[in-house]
Parts: C-alpha cells; sequence; structure tokens
C-alpha cells in the first residue's frame, strides 16, 4: 500500500502546513520585488512587522506610495520543501528512470483535476506549460497569468512543491529511509533533472495502456491508481456539466 503511504507523507502539502498564498497582493497592484530589510533603508516604506524580508508593491492608483507584505513564513516554507533529501545514488537507475516518470504523470494528472482531494496545495498548471511559466512573466495559459501576476515568490513555491511531491514518491516507494540518505542531491541539480524529465514525458500519452508499457516495468498498484484518477477527473467533468 506505498501509494496510501505516499499522499500520507504529503504533510508540506497539507493546508495546516502552507501559508495561504492567497493574502499575497495581487490585484490592482503593481509588484516591484521581494528585498531583505536592509536593502530598503532608503525609501519611503512602512515595514508591517518583524520580518527580515518583504514583498514590495503600490496600488495602481497610486505608484510612488510604496507599500511592504512581510514574507519571511513563505521563505521559511520553501526552505522546508527543500529540505526534503534525496539520494538518487540510492536506486538502481531503471528502477529510477521508470519511478520518476510515475511521479511526474501521476502529478500531471492530479493537476487536471478541478478538485483534489488528496492534498491542499494546488496544482493547476498543466506540465507541459512548465518551462514557459517558470522563464517568463507571462504564459498562454491564462489561469497562470490570472493566479500568479508574475511574482516570483508564488513561482518559487509552486516549483518547491512540485519537487517535493516527486522527491516524496520515489522514497516512499523505496522506503528509503532518512539515514540512509548520505550523498543527498543538490536542489540545483535535481530541479534541473526534473525539468529535462517533464519535457521528455510530454512526448508520451502514457494513460492509454499500463505503465510497463513505457518503462518495462509493471506496476499494477500505480495502474489501479492512474485508473481510479482519470475516472474521478471524468466524474467531476460531467457534474460540471449537469450543473451549467
Amino acid at each position: 500500500m506505498y501509494v496510501y503511504d505516499f499522499f500520507k507523507s504529503l504533510s508540506l502539502l497539507r493546508k495546516e502546513k502552507m501559508p495561504d498564498i492567497n493574502e499575497i497582493p495581487n490585484e490592482e497592484v503593481f509588484i516591484f520585488g521581494s528585498y531583505p530589510i536592509e536593502e530598503l533603508d532608503n525609501y519611503p516604506i512602512e515595514l508591517s512587522s518583524q520580518n527580515k524580508n518583504y514583498l514590495i508593491y503600490c496600488k495602481l492608483d497610486n505608484i510612488i506610495d510604496l507599500k511592504s507584505f512581510p514574507i519571511d513564513k513563505y521563505l521559511d516554507y520553501i526552505k522546508r520543501l527543500d529540505s526534503e533529501n534525496i539520494d538518487l545514488n540510492l536506486y538502481e537507475p531503471i528502477m529510477l528512470e521508470s519511478t520518476l516518470m510515475e511521479a511526474i504523470l501521476l502529478l500531471d494528472l492530479i493537476s487536471s483535476l478541478e478538485e483534489n482531494p488528496f492534498f491542499d496545495a494546488v496544482f493547476n498548471i498543466p506540465l507541459s506549460y512548465l518551462d514557459e511559466f517558470l522563464d517568463s512573466h507571462t504564459c498562454e495559459y491564462i489561469e497562470v497569468n490570472e493566479r500568479f501576476m508574475g511574482i516570483e515568490l508564488i513561482k518559487d513555491i509552486y516549483f518547491s512543491q512540485i519537487l517535493y511531491f516527486i522527491k516524496k514518491y520515489v522514497k516512499v516507494k523505496f522506503c528509503t529511509k532518512q539515514e540512509e540518505i548520505v550523498n543527498p542531491i543538490s536542489y540545483e541539480e535535481f530541479s534541473s533533472l526534473i525539468r529535462v524529465k517533464i519535457n521528455e514525458y510530454q512526448k508520451l500519452d502514457p494513460f492509454k495502456a499500463p505503465i510497463s508499457t513505457y518503462t518495462g516495468i509493471e506496476n499494477v498498484e500505480y495502474d489501479n491508481l492512474i485508473y481510479q484518477v482519470e475516472l474521478l477527473g471524468e466524474r467531476q467533468l460531467d457534474k460540471r456539466r449537469k450543473l451549467s
């Protein structure tokens, strides 16, 4: 029952552990960026708390009136996500490759659900748009622009949540114990690897056949999971159609 153990392990994707990104100003505002407090001494800004880092913005109706929003709790959350270590040397390459594929394809499928019953973090950006979302200020996928407004802090949270999800899937599937992790991969290396793998897997249509068709490794529990998530998505779509 590793699938159950996996979903149970995603504590940092549940609302009691996540700061609320909806509190971040993103309507009728112009965002200047995130800054440590020592860089703000020469600007007429009223700092709103004792935080060390702030998002600096202004209202569109008065762009010279600078405002601040404390972001230490968001940066701390990112740090907790990124501190989930993983040592890829522990796994056979073929098993690791197939497991990364499983994790990424599962994430992509969950991101297509209208309602996600598995955890509270919102993954609603199709992975085919991930590079554009991370590297550009705008994106053809309109919901991205409406939700993120070019705020790099929220992009960082979103991508760190993705990496955390994938790390947890790999570690739980292989029953990895913390004391086994000797040479954890760096954030930079792992994030680069995952972006490459996401782009590779975009060329596949894996939900038309068992996962072993693509990986060469049978995983009946995973196939059953994918079937049920797909069925859940179809039911959600049917429900919306009936209400419209």
